[in-house]
């Protein structure tokens, strides 16, 4: 699948700082896109040929510190590429063009350390001379011999409008006859092809005169949002589906090395579930993670074999291995191709248009993610959360399951007894589960020298904290992680009263402030959103010659999806207990911005209530 975008910034390795100018201030755009056009020549076997003819116009340092280079990357084994042209038009009209040591090709940093990938290369052209003012512009031709899957081809272009344009186009032909496209044209004019010579063509255009406002955190990838041509010849996604499995159903072949290896990880092992959680622990920690995403080269896994015997592998070959280990005992498994990260959703056009595949498990309608290095078996990383899936084996589109605020999230509980010079003697513990519980058992593997405990102690329970840890073993993947902490809290409180007393939570990480930190004052897109619930149960306990005088109100807001509470307990004279809650329930595979917008004020008050404090004398 070849991705062509007005973000070009992903595709042609411009960087992408160049893209976060003022939406609301057109003249704040660091560069401009004078020219973007690019002609596709495709035939029968969906082989093509690219042409390319970009020009840019450098307005601010920041656009001309994207514009130094341009880089083309592809595989070696699928096209070969040049850069043509590569040259600076100055100011006064002077022409210069890139000298010889300034086109050169190298491998690629997807490669390094990976030799199974060392067919990856990128193409770069520097820009000579370029100043802002300057107009920086390429030419080139990929030429794609051997198409990802046999015999198709697919294109998906996003027309964003986070970049200034004054000319999109592509230019599209193909035989008449023996290769029907099937086209999504988004948001854009989709004109009727011109039959000629045998042979159709197809044009497609696209401006854009102002900035769009720059994504908020989280927005849905552009691909949802914005227009899009997408075009691919395969038929529907039970086709693309079937291409597939055809070809990586011969990397599945289990050598004698795996059958053993399946029988040693599931030895005195008869439940079948247990089984398939062993081998995905084994693939997991034992399969070192290399991120090419699908589409960046070819779409066939390495032999299980070679991926066992190498000890490394893209999604793919981490897939193929499990699958693998899992036949050896008889489970059923399925490849599942997926997007991860913002997009959201997709077309209707079969375009082999996933960026990730993983595992899944018919028996038990699971899905599980051996790339995602800390997750327990039975839970899979947000990125891959209620999404849809081609499942390989069937045909079939589905969906993974959302994320179940019950299974998420962290239960904070402290004791904190004062001491009568302010300073505190505190015990924490912590139970987190679902994506925290991958988090915290994350942070453990690295916490082995006694200097690394003392800096985990200051990050999370404050900069004036000293003590010792306690934690789980961090191997076993299990859904939740267990860990408690003892320490010192200096100045926790000013002595003598009377005085302000901060019931205190964790200093970073999923906090109540964090849940109501409301930092954007307004959205513009619907954005990613994950169920999570908190728990913060903190007691205090004042010295001898201190007393409590008040404390604050309770609070409590919900709404469909969202409750927060916050409650206060006098325990006498000397005590109070402060729990603060918060649950979010996903309703949607994205959050709305209007939604947003309308619960933020109803919310503000909310932190307010967090800085409320327990008055002592």
């Amino acid at each position: 699948m070849l991705r062509i975008g007005l973000a070009i910034a992903a595709f042609w390795g411009l960087a992408a700082a160049a893209l976060a100018a003022d939406g609301a201030n057109d003249a704040a755009a660091p560069y401009k896109v004078l020219r973007n056009h690019n002609q596709f020549a495709v035939e029968k076997d969906g082989s093509y040929v690219q042409s390319f003819d970009r020009l840019f116009e450098i307005r601010t340092q920041q656009g001309l510190q994207a514009l130094t280079q341009t880089t083309l990357a592809f595989s070696e084994s699928l096209d070969d590429s040049d850069l043509t042209e590569v040259y600076t038009l100055k100011k006064d009209g002077r022409r210069i063009d890139a000298a010889p040591d300034q086109i050169f090709l190298r491998a690629s940093p997807l490669a390094t350390g990976a030799p199974m990938f060392n067919d990856f290369k990128v193409r770069i052209g520097v820009f000579p001379s370029a100043e802002i003012g300057d107009r920086v512009g390429f030419k080139g031709v990929i030429r794609r011999h051997k198409p990802l899957l046999p015999g198709q081809f697919s294109l998906v272009s996003q027309m964003g409008r986070s970049e200034l344009v004054d000319d999109f186009q592509l230019d599209l032909s193909a035989p008449a006859e023996g290769m029907p496209l099937n086209i999504e044209a988004l948001n854009i004019d989709n004109p009727k092809p011109l039959k000629k010579d045998g042979r159709l063509y197809w044009q497609w255009r696209f401006s854009n005169e102002h900035l769009e406002p720059v994504d908020d955190a989280a927005s849905v990838n552009v691909y949802d949002r914005g227009g899009r041509l997408v075009v691919s010849s395969t038929k529907d996604y039970a086709a693309l589906a079937k291409l597939y499995e055809q070809e990586a159903a011969p990397k599945l072949q289990p050598t004698e090395e795996i059958r053993s290896l399946a029988e040693e990880i599931t030895a005195g092992q008869t439940d079948r579930r247990l089984q398939a959680k062993l081998l995905y622990d084994w693939v997991t920690k034992n399969i070192r993670y290399v991120a090419i995403n699908i589409g960046s080269g070819a779409v066939v896994p390495h032999a299980a074999g070679q991926v066992l015997a190498n000890r490394y592998g893209d999604c793919k070959d981490h897939v193929a291995l499990l699958q693998t280990l899992l036949a050896v005992k008889g489970i059923a498994s399925s490849g599942a191709l997926i997007n991860t990260g913002n997009q959201v959703t997709l077309t209707p056009v079969a375009a082999l248009n996933f960026n990730h595949i993983i595992t899944y498990l018919p028996d038990w309608n699971l899905y599980v993610d051996s790339t995602a290095r800390y997750n327990a078996f039975e839970s899979l990383p947000p990125v891959d959360r209620d999404r849809p899936v081609l499942l390989t084996a069937s045909g079939k589109l589905s969906r993974t399951p959302s994320a179940q605020a019950d299974e998420e999230g962290l239960r904070f509980v402290s004791h904190v007894k004062l001491r009568e010079d302010g300073s505190a003697e505190v015990d924490s513990d912590i139970q987190a589960k679902g994506q925290q519980a991958v988090l915290w058992r994350a942070q453990m593997q690295d916490l082995m020298r006694p200097d690394l405990e003392a800096a985990f102690i200051r990050r999370h329970f404050g900069n004036n904290a000293t003590g010792s840890v306690q934690r789980d073993d961090w191997n076993p993947l299990t859904p939740d992680y267990h860990l408690s902490a003892h320490y010192i809290y200096e100045d926790y409180i000013s002595v003598p009263g009377p005085g302000a007393l901060f019931p205190l939570g964790l200093s970073s990480g999923m906090t109540a402030a964090s849940f109501v930190s409301l930092t954007l004052k307004e959205r513009h897109y619907d954005y990613i959103c994950v169920s999570n619930s908190l728990v913060e149960d903190i007691t205090v306990e004042l010295p001898p010659n201190l007393s409590i005088l008040a404390v604050p109100k309770d609070v409590q807001w919900e709404d469909a999806n969202h409750k927060f509470t916050l409650t206060y307990e006098r325990i006498g004279e000397k005590a109070v207990r402060t729990v603060r809650t918060y649950r979010f329930q996903q309703l949607e595979p994205s959050c709305k911005a209007e939604s947003y917008n309308q619960r933020r004020p109803q919310m503000l008050p909310l932190r307010s209530a967090l800085r409320a404090a327990v008055i002592y004398q």
